[in-house]
């Protein structure tokens, strides 16, 4: 467009120029256009720049949104890798241990094992006695041949057992917890779910350099344990024990069942 309008500027100018002027009017067309044509190839080399240019930091900012999401991903859905860094180490400081695998025996109960619902819970001891709710369940748990404890009926010292169940975490309460603990002398038991293992693994990493144990609370935190089918009661089990074991150098062996509910299938 440009150059039609000089054009026809041009053509207005050398109308009544003589055969010399009109050369010179040609030259200096000639030389117009020309620049024109650099201005319009400088331009188009600029928008291709910034083109160029645009493109490599879409290209670098989708590549950081990818990065983020798969740091995201690693966190949600594989946090054994996610926490172990590249020497192996892990919070506590410790070596990093094998996880392991557990092939259920029975996984169909074709044993026949009950599944009827037991409700484990504490009641307040009188007159130096065991509450009867927890006489009872212990009755339960060596009726079954377990090593499961409620209360110490095996000792006739006066043990006081603390012990913690860890979901999520409030306020820093368990760093207070810990604090009183440590002034005290005294140690304790932290019973952890997954999610307050990846929340919260620099409180669980100084529960276990302090001399705490940290017992297994199940993955999901299950609102039932009696009557699930034993391999995803074992996959509850697995999934902390192998993160306790990969990102903090720790061997668990207490497990507590949420929320209390248990049944004979579920011990076995």
């Amino acid at each position: 467009m440009k150059k039609i309008l000089m054009l026809l500027i041009l053509m207005i100018m050398i109308s009544g120029c003589n055969k010399e002027e009109i050369k010179g009017s040609a030259a200096m067309l000639s030389g117009m256009i020309e620049i024109e044509d650099l201005k319009e190839y400088k331009q188009e080399l600029i928008n291709k720049e910034n083109e160029i240019k645009d493109k490599e930091d879409k290209k670098e900012e989708n590549k950081q949104e990818n990065k983020e999401e798969t740091i995201k991903e690693t966190n949600e859905d594989k946090i054994v890798q996610y926490y172990v860094d590249k020497k192996g180490s892990t919070y506590t400081g410790r070596s990093s241990l094998s996880q392991v695998e557990y092939t259920v025996k029975d996984p169909l109960n074709k044993k026949g094992l009950s599944t009827t619902k037991y409700s484990f819970s504490f009641g307040a001891a009188k007159d130096g006695k065991p509450h009867s709710i927890t006489v009872d369940n212990q009755t339960i748990f060596d009726r079954f041949g377990t090593n499961a404890l409620a209360w110490d009926n095996k000792t006739s010292s006066k043990v006081l057992y603390l012990t913690f169940d860890c979901g999520y975490e409030y306020e820093n309460l368990t760093s207070v917890m810990l604090d009183t603990l440590k002034e005290k002398g005294i140690k304790g038991a932290f019973f952890v779910t997954n999610s307050y293992l990846k929340a919260s693994p620099q409180v669980v990493a100084r529960m276990i350099n302090e001399g705490h144990i940290v017992g297994n609370h199940s993955v999901n935190h299950l609102s039932d344990c009696a009557t699930i089918p034993k391999e995803e009661l074992a996959s509850e089990l697995l999934g902390v024990h192998n993160n306790l074991l990969a990102n903090f150098g720790y061997n668990s062996k207490y497990f507590r069942f949420p929320t209390g509910a248990y049944s004979e299938c579920a011990i076995d």
